[in-house]
C-alpha cells in the first residue's frame, strides 16, 4: 500500500496548531505513521507548511502568505484550535518539517498548494530542490494543481503522484494513466462506492478526506478505500480495523 490507513490531516490537528512541527510531533505520539501537510511560498521564494492563502483566520498576521518574506514570517504564529491548552506556534519552512518527520520516522503525503493559480511551478521546484537535499523519507505528492503533477512526472519520477479531486470527474482514468499516478484522493461527501469499486478495479488506490466520523470511516473502509486523511488520527488508531503500515522512504534503495 502507498501510505497507511491513516493519515493525519495536517497534523494533529485538533490538538495542536495545524501544519506546525508541534502537530507533527503530536501525530507520532498518538500512533500515526503518515501526515499530510500543504506546502506553499513566501514572497521570498522559501517553501513554508501552511495551508490558506491568507494569514487572518489561522495566525496572528493578516493578508497573503505570498506577500511576506520568510523573515517577517518568523514573527507570526499559528493558533492553537479552539479547545486546545497547547500553545501558538511558528510557521515552519519545508526543510525543517522534513527534518522532524524524518527524526519521528513519519510518512509525508506533500499537497502541492500554490497561494495563486500562477505559482504551481515555482511551488513545485522549490519544493523539489529541498526534498532533494533532505534525508529520506516515504513521501507521496499531491495537488489539484493537475500541472504540477505532470511537471512532478519529468522532475522527480520516483516520487509517487496522487491526484486531487472533490468530485471524480468522467475522464479520471484518462488523467491518472497519462500522468502516472499512483493514487486517487476525493472529499469524503461526494464519494460513491462503486467509484471506489472502479478506481480499485483499475489499479489505483483511493484515499478520502477528511473523514472525522469513526461510523463514516468503517463504511469507507468496507467499501474498500485504502485509507482515510482525518483530523482524529488517536480516535481511528484506536479502532481494530484501522491499521498503520510503513513503506521504503523515497530515495532509499529497493
Amino acid at each position: 500500500m502507498l501510505m497507511s490507513s491513516v493519515i493525519a490531516h495536517r497534523g494533529a490537528r485538533q490538538q495542536a496548531a495545524e501544519n506546525t512541527l508541534r502537530a507533527m510531533t503530536l501525530a507520532a505520539e498518538q500512533g500515526a505513521r503518515w501526515v499530510e501537510l500543504d506546502v506553499m511560498l513566501t514572497a521570498d521564494g522559501i517553501p513554508v507548511v501552511f495551508h490558506d492563502r491568507y494569514l487572518d483566520q489561522l495566525t496572528n498576521g493578516y493578508g497573503e502568505l505570498a506577500s511576506y518574506r520568510f523573515e517577517q514570517l518568523q514573527r507570526l504564529r499559528v493558533h492553537a484550535p479552539i479547545g486546545s491548552d497547547d500553545q501558538a506556534q511558528p510557521i515552519p519552512t519545508l526543510a525543517e518539517a522534513l527534518q522532524r518527520l524524518h527524526a519521528l520516522g513519519l510518512g509525508l503525503n506533500l499537497e502541492i498548494k500554490p497561494s495563486t493559480r500562477s505559482l504551481w511551478r515555482e511551488t513545485l521546484q522549490a519544493s523539489l530542490a529541498v526534498i532533494q537535499q533532505s534525508a529520506p523519507l516515504p513521501l507521496v505528492l499531491s495537488s489539484f494543481r493537475h500541472k504540477a503533477i505532470a511537471e512532478a512526472l519529468q522532475l522527480a519520477p520516483g516520487i509517487p503522484r496522487a491526484l486531487l479531486w472533490e468530485r471524480l470527474p468522467h475522464d479520471w482514468k484518462q488523467t491518472a494513466l497519462k500522468l502516472e499516478v499512483r493514487a486517487i484522493h476525493l472529499a469524503e461527501f461526494a464519494l460513491r462506492r462503486w467509484q471506489v469499486a472502479e478506481i480499485r478495479a483499475s489499479g489505483f488506490e483511493v484515499y478520502v478526506y477528511t473523514v472525522n466520523s469513526i461510523k463514516r470511516g468503517k463504511q469507507l473502509k468496507s467499501w474498500g478505500v485504502n485509507g482515510v486523511f482525518t483530523d482524529h488520527p488517536a480516535a481511528f488508531l484506536s479502532q481494530p480495523e484501522w491499521t498503520t503500515r510503513q513503506v521504503r522512504a523515497y530515495g532509499e534503495p529497493l
